[in-house]
């Protein structure tokens, strides 16, 4: 598999973000990486979630602030009847190799969304202003890792980060995605 060349710096309201990979809506399409979250989470391939968790490990032991996580945080899935929840099961298997433990009802969601995908980012943020809590007290003044499987515009990320630093007192939050979309508006 290879290196994270096209690992992109994630920017926002946190303190540092990464994408493992990127992909593109049209032609060349899907990296490696971006192919294994596509096959877990478009068709259910439970056997992507260690290799993507082991890559994703891999580039995290070369960010100095790993040895000073204290939680990993999954974003709320916006699709709530799955059988299983990829981002949930990936940060799992993350905090796991890295022994970092898993908080995954840290942050809920007050109501539920429709699918954000296809949305502008004025659109996204209108929604998800004033949806999202903090359930934890045990983050307060910690550095954690937001945790979701696709940047896109950003727009979930920075208003989880929000409220985690207003209203979860964390220390610092950092964040990291499996691909982010390159399209021409956003690359």
């Amino acid at each position: 598999m290879k290196e994270w060349k096209t690992t992109k710096v994630l920017y926002g309201n946190w303190k540092g973000g990464w994408a493992l990979d990127q992909h593109m809506d049209q032609w060349p399409g899907r990296t490696t990486i971006g192919e294994m979250l596509y096959q877990l989470k478009y068709n259910k391939d439970k056997n992507k979630i260690e290799p993507l968790a082991e890559e994703i490990c891999k580039f995290m032991k070369t960010r100095l602030v790993t040895k000073w996580l204290s939680t990993i945080i999954p974003v709320p899935p916006s699709d709530t009847e799955r059988e299983f929840q990829p981002v949930i099961e990936v940060a799992k298997s993350i905090g796991k190799k890295l022994k970092i433990d898993v908080c995954n009802d840290c942050v809920l969601k007050t109501k539920k969304t429709s699918f954000l995908k296809n949305m502008t980012m004025e659109e996204k943020e209108k929604i998800l202003n004033g949806i999202f809590e903090v359930k934890s007290n045990l983050i307060k003044n910690k550095k954690v890792l937001l945790f979701d499987d696709i940047f896109q515009t950003g727009s979930t990320l920075k208003e989880i980060t929000k409220v985690l630093y207003s209203k979860g007192q964390v220390g610092n939050v950092y964040v990291l995605t499996v691909t982010k979309t390159t399209t021409k508006s956003n690359n």
